[in-house]
C-alpha cells in the first residue's frame, strides 16, 4: 500500500487543485474538484478527513464552500455519498484516495449538479437506519425484517454455514437460497455485526413496529 504522501501526489495528477495539510495531528485532503458535465461547468470546495486506521477505514468528505445544502443527502456535516454497504463495496475494490475521489465523491458532486440546475433527480436513498434497512430488503428480497436480521446474522465472523437451513423459511439450504448474495457480501470484510445491532435497536425502539418485532423475534424458539 502506497504512503498517504504517495497517494496525494498520484491523486493530484488527475486533481491538481487537491492538497495534503495536516492540523491538529490529522490529515486531510483540501481544495477545489473542478467539473465538466456536458458542457456545464462547475466546482465545489471540499475537505476530506484521513482517518487514522486508514485505509481500513473510509475518509470522510465534507463540501465547505456551502453550495450544497444541508438537506441534500449529508450524514450530519459530512456528504451522505452512498449507502454505507454500497460505499464500501466500491471504496474496498481499491482503498486509494484516487478510487474514493474518482467513484464516490466526484459521482456524488456530478450528481448534486444535475439536481442543482434540474437536469436529474436526487440519489434515491434514505440515510442513516432507514437507508440500510431499505437496502438490505432489495438485496435479500424481502421486507420482512426478521428474515434481514437473521440473515445479516449469517454475515458475523465465523457464522456463515452453507448447510444450514436458510432462514427466509424457503426450506431450503442456505447454498441453494440466500448462500450466493451472503458470500458475496461475506467477502467484503465489511461490519455486518455493526449494522446488525443498529437495525435491531432501530426496531426495538419504533413503536408501530415492536409489537410485531417482539411477536417475530424476540419471543420465537430459540436455534
Amino acid at each position: 500500500m502506497k504512503s498517504i504522501e504517495e497517494q496525494c501526489l498520484e491523486l493530484r495528477r488527475k486533481y491538481q487543485y487537491l492538497y495534503l495539510v495536516t492540523r491538529a495531528k490529522k490529515q486531510y485532503i483540501i481544495g477545489s474538484i473542478f467539473i465538466d458535465d456536458q458542457g456545464s461547468k462547475d466546482s465545489y470546495e471540499i475537505e476530506i478527513c484521513i482517518p487514522k486506521n486508514f485505509p481500513r477505514q473510509i475518509p470522510l468528505v465534507t463540501e465547505v464552500g456551502s453550495k450544497i445544502p444541508q438537506t441534500y443527502h449529508r450524514n450530519a456535516d459530512s456528504l451522505c455519498l452512498e449507502i454505507p454497504l454500497t460505499e464500501w463495496e466500491i471504496y474496498h475494490k481499491d482503498k486509494t484516495l484516487l478510487n474514493y475521489v474518482d467513484n464516490l465523491v466526484f459521482p456524488y458532486l456530478v450528481a448534486y449538479g444535475r439536481f442543482a440546475r434540474g437536469d436529474g433527480e436526487p440519489a434515491q436513498h434514505a440515510h442513516g437506519v432507514r437507508g440500510k434497512i431499505d437496502d438490505y430488503s432489495k438485496r435479500f428480497n424481502t421486507n420482512n425484517l426478521v428474515i434481514v436480521l437473521d440473515l445479516l446474522r449469517f454475515l458475523f465472523p465465523r457464522n456463515y454455514r452453507e448447510d444450514r437451513l436458510c432462514p427466509c423459511g424457503s426450506q431450503l439450504r442456505l447454498c441453494e437460497c440466500h448462500g450466493a448474495i451472503l458470500s458475496t457480501l461475506n467477502s467484503t470484510g465489511y461490519n455486518f455485526q455493526a449494522d446488525y445491532k443498529e437495525i435491531r435497536s432501530y426496531i426495538e425502539n419504533a413503536l408501530f413496529l415492536k409489537e410485531e418485532y417482539r411477536s417475530a423475534f424476540l419471543l420465537r424458539p430459540k436455534r
